[in-house]
């Protein structure tokens, strides 16, 4: 009986976890706000022999890590052997690689090249993942992206 009992409460507790969760954040719409909440630490990388910034992540974004998200930006274009797209809060002439805004406004697309949706604004669904480790890529990554929306 005590078994019983035990895995029953096991259960209640796991299904009142996730549902807390899924109360905390559903997989809705991202705004480049929430993404522009970061601090940023600054020291001297010896490799490269310059002084780089790593991105401090707050933990309401820590949660999102991982997890569906949908985002609303600009296709910019961007020249890379690899046909790299990205997606920005800020049209071409006033984005991040035009020096106008931060790194937290850019984030890579893991989506097909498509010419078309260029200097476009878009809606895109797909897998948050953070980047606070590698200085030769953006701060934020979209996984599995799809388009839902071209304005």
């Amino acid at each position: 009986m005590k078994k019983i009992l035990w895995l029953g409460a096991l259960v209640i507790g796991l299904l009142i976890n996730t549902n807390v969760q899924a109360q905390y954040y559903d997989g809705g719409e991202m705004t480049w706000e929430e993404l522009g909440r970061i601090e940023w630490k600054n020291y001297y990388d010896e490799l490269l022999g310059i002084d780089v910034q790593e991105p401090i992540f707050n933990s309401d974004l820590m949660m999102k890590d991982g997890e569906m998200i949908t985002i609303t930006g600009f296709i910019i274009p961007v020249d890379t052997d690899d046909n790299t797209m990205i997606l920005s809060a800020f049209p071409f002439s006033n984005c991040f690689f035009c020096g106008n805004a931060g790194p937290e406004t850019v984030m890579q697309l893991d989506l097909k090249h498509d010419r078309s949706l260029l200097n476009k604004k878009v809606t895109l669904k797909g897998r948050l993942k953070l980047n606070q480790n590698d200085f030769y890529k953006l701060v934020y990554n979209l996984k599995d992206s799809e388009v839902i929306n071209v304005q």
